[in-house]
């Protein structure tokens, strides 16, 4: 993420929390950054499974 992103979201998270310090602001950042790095990679990963299965042949039609 740049780090003009990472600034507009911890002014957001100050304007929505204004009593919060400056190392839970950027402790605040970085575990939502963080969250929402790990729920696309997650999406993603589920997606990519559900394609190569679609993808795949059958086992039970294969001869072998």
């Amino acid at each position: 993420m740049k780090n003009d992103d990472r600034s507009k979201l911890a002014h957001e998270l100050s304007i929505l929390y204004p009593g919060i310090t400056d190392i839970e602001l950027n402790e605040m950042t970085t575990n939502l950054i963080n969250f929402y790095k790990i729920a696309v990679e997650t999406v993603l990963e589920q997606e990519n499974q559900e394609t190569n299965k679609k993808l795949q042949p059958h086992s039970e039609w294969e001869l072998g």
